[in-house]
């Protein structure tokens, strides 16, 4: 029942029967108080068992709301399951709770000095081995007013849920809203250890952080140098700047409660912020339940790392970035993995590894990205190298000339699936898959489709630089060119096969090498709905016939329907007789010439069957 009901029936009880316990209330919330306790706290003043009993003080002058606490205080109250006593003080001193120090949670009063006393007095009684009070600062449901507070070491700030508790950054603060202590001494310093000034083992529950970004210029929400920093149910929304800065150095061991982990999140919304979501210059290690950001005007997530200055990771469990302005998660320098990512609507790309080492994902999917710039919806950057797509699905382009996902860099593996769909309607004109720019050691296995727009490509190896040793396969379907090799690369390998609306360009570009150092093995089928046909390789039963009574030299043209054309060395012929003559004999069988259509056979015999009598070419050619 509420307080000020609960007090006013005390107020109103009945004077205490004679014996060693008084009853107070009435009904089902009556209950007893010991009367030698009782007399101790009448004010201060000595009065005997029997003045307690009756006495010559009216009822409501005994029973008043104060002596009333004052009595349940000194007794104690023991909670429902437990066998323990404690006093009201003691109960309330659970939590650090800021209408105790005077904040109002009215959207009108200025409550930062109320705040800044309930964290700084968390602090000091978190400060001593064992604790002498609570880590944790509550903020019953309200909306409160708030300059910048300074956040201090090892104090959670807990509210009663994202829609009863708000934090609202006060009109022309234009700065941060919460600020880790020591941040500006620490910022760019590659700290950690408490004895640096770091702080550690903070963070939000269960509140709404508003950045009131119309009456403010500047300023992220949450802007942190600290480790163990924890957001469970949290939404940050509305602010000039980021809406949440962290940073943090590496490799800093230390002891006792430090050994949590770095980062945990588990249900943080951050939307409608000017600059990133997530500005992400550390922690190290840190693990993400579930997260959400959207309509930032920078990226969704900024995680970047720097040597010696800061360094940042993490471990996703469920990430969803949409709507955002930059990127949806562009990582530098950094690594991070996740179980299932989506990013979509970003205005540049969803996905841009930069410089981004051993990141691996299960399931990655791009929607609707690179909506006004960007070559692609992903892009792994050159020096990015040994991360890992498990599940790509890139599909939905943001604008018609966005291309579908970029390899740049070494040792990375990808597989999934690339359509060439455009939100909206319509097919892009860029490029499903592009491998590019010197790659090397990567392994790729993708299905790639309806990239049909005017000089769509679905498949595109090599560019000004060739790339090396790597390992391609590939299904394309519906595609303007299925597969276009912009130079010869060395020691890739290719599996791909293909089918093409009727007049598509089945292949495009450059064949596989022919100088030893840069073998290459090619399997390809690739056919139209003509049928047309192209392949790496092609052996032909009965390519042509040849006539058997006759010694004048005759001349084949035998289409070969491969990728490009094949060198002489590359087709093998023979000639196929089943007949019983053995009168004939041949001069000379060779291959002529060779175009990119077909190859050119000369045959001779130096004595004829003298009866009517064929025979076969058979044919071999491989690139």
């Amino acid at each position: 029942m509420a307080a000020n009901q609960r007090l006013n029936e005390l107020a109103a009880a009945a004077a205490p029967a004679a014996g060693d316990l008084a009853i107070i209330g009435q009904g089902t919330n009556a209950f007893k108080v010991a009367l030698s306790t009782l007399k101790t706290f009448m004010d201060g003043a000595t009065v005997s068992q029997a003045d307690a009993e009756v006495g010559t003080a009216t009822v409501a002058e005994r029973w008043t709301p104060q002596r009333v606490l004052q009595a349940v205080n000194a007794v104690g109250v023991t909670a429902t399951g437990s066998t323990t006593a404690r006093s009201l003080a003691n109960w309330f001193a659970d939590v650090e709770n800021v209408i105790g120090h005077g904040a109002k949670g009215d959207g009108i009063t200025d409550d930062t000095a109320a705040f800044q006393s309930a964290i700084d007095a968390a602090e000091t009684a978190v400060a001593t081995t064992p604790a002498t009070g609570p880590a944790i600062v509550f903020a019953p449901a309200g909306q409160y007013l708030l300059g910048q507070v300074i956040l201090k070491d090892r104090v959670i700030i807990v509210g009663a849920g994202i829609s009863a508790t708000e934090f609202k950054k006060k009109d022309n603060l234009n700065d941060h809203l919460f600020l880790s202590d020591n941040f500006a001494t620490l910022t760019g310093q590659f700290k950690c250890l408490p004895s640096d000034g770091v702080i550690n083992n903070i963070g939000f529950m269960h509140c709404r952080l508003e950045g009131n970004k119309g009456n403010n210029t500047s300023g992220d929400g949450v802007r942190l140098y600290a480790k163990n920093i924890t957001f469970y149910q949290v939404v940050i929304q509305n602010f000039d700047g980021n809406g949440l800065f962290t940073e943090l150095g590496v490799n800093c061991p230390v002891n006792d409660w430090s050994k949590l982990v770095e980062g945990n999140f588990d249900g943080l919304w951050i939307h409608s912020c000017d600059g990133h979501g997530w500005h992400a210059r550390g922690p190290n290690d840190q693990f993400v339940n579930y997260m959400k950001i959207f309509l930032c005007g920078g990226d969704g997530i900024r995680m970047e790392s720097s040597d010696g200055v800061y360094f940042a990771s993490a471990d996703f469990n469920h990430l969803h970035c949409y709507s955002n302005t930059g990127r949806g998660f562009h990582c530098i320098n950094s690594s991070f993995r996740g179980a299932f990512i989506r990013l979509e609507n970003s205005f540049k790309e969803g996905l841009l590894l930069d410089n981004a080492d051993h990141c691996v994902f299960g399931a990655m999917h791009l929607f609707d990205n690179a909506r006004t710039t960007g070559s692609a919806q992903g892009v792994i950057q050159s020096d990015s190298n040994f991360n890992v797509i498990g599940d790509l699905r890139v599909r939905l382009s943001g604008r018609t000339a966005a291309g579908g996902f970029q390899i740049i860099g070494n040792n990375n593996y990808v597989a999934g699936v690339i359509s060439g769909e455009v939100n909206g309607g319509g097919n892009s004109t860029g490029i499903g898959l592009e491998v590019r720019d010197g790659a090397a050691f990567n392994t790729v296995n993708v299905e790639i489709h309806d990239f049909s727009g005017v000089g769509a490509v679905g498949l595109q190896t090599g560019s000004t630089t060739s790339i090396n040793f790597n390992s391609i396969t590939a299904v394309l379907q519906n595609n303007t060119t299925l597969w276009n090799n912009v130079i010869a690369g060395s020691h890739n390998n290719y599996k791909i096969i293909g089918s093409a609306i009727s007049g598509a360009t089945m292949f495009s570009g450059v064949g596989p090498p022919t100088l030893l150092t840069g073998l290459e093995t090619w399997d390809v089928a690739l056919r139209d709905a003509s049928p047309a046909a192209v392949y790496s390789r092609r052996k032909v039963k009965h390519a042509t016939t040849v006539n058997l009574d006759i010694t004048t030299e005759q001349s084949f043209t035998i289409p070969h329907n491969l990728l490009v054309a094949p060198d002489l060395d590359d087709v093998q012929i023979s000639l196929s007789y089943t007949g019983s003559n053995t009168t004939w004999n041949l001069q000379y069988m060779y291959v002529a010439a060779v175009s990119s259509t077909v190859v050119t056979v000369k045959v001779k015999l130096v004595t004829a069957a003298g009866s009517a009598n064929t025979g076969n070419i058979l044919m071999r050619v491989e690139l």
